[in-house]
């Protein structure tokens, strides 16, 4: 066996690794493709995760935005049930301010009391001292007295229209 044919710097391990050098190539080019789809995957994933970021970040500016609309209504709506309670309130005290004033409790007693005008007015027979008339004007309790005649009246009536 001629020696020369031989290099002496080539083993049998050498000519078995030249041998597995395409498989192994082969096997980076797959880990390489591996990558690059992982990239690409990593990539996308970062582009969704930012443009679910700024749509989180538009919902909350819109949350805000609700929020503060919401306060300045329910605001307005106490004020406004507020404004009418107030106006209820003064429609009440006027009206007992006015009946306290009708039946004489600010007069200071000098004065003859509503309560004595009114049951002179009661009775059927006496006619009404022109000083309660003032003019024109009737007092509420003689209108209404003059409304419930005529209310028992008409009730009468229909009752013996039935009979």
């Amino acid at each position: 066996m001629p020696t020369e044919d031989r290099d002496p710097l080539m083993s049998s391990d050498t000519r078995r690794s030249d041998a597995q050098l395409p498989a192994v190539q082969e096997q980076v080019n797959q880990v390489r493709v591996v990558m690059q789809e992982n990239m690409k995957k990593m990539l996308e994933r970062d582009e969704k995760l930012t443009e679910l970021a700024d749509k989180s970040q538009s919902v909350a500016q819109s949350a805000n935005v609700f929020s503060a609309k919401a306060r300045g209504a329910r605001r307005e709506m106490q004020w406004r049930e507020l404004k009418s309670n107030l106006m209820i309130a003064s429609g009440l005290i006027g009206a007992l301010l006015l009946l306290l004033w009708w039946f004489g409790v600010f007069s200071g007693g000098d004065e003859e009391s509503p309560t004595r005008r009114l049951a002179s007015l009661r009775d059927e027979d006496a006619a009404p001292p022109s000083s309660l008339l003032c003019g024109s004007f009737e007092p509420p309790f003689s209108i209404l007295r003059r409304l419930s005649c005529v209310g028992v009246c008409y009730v009468s009536a229909l009752k013996h229209e039935r009979h």
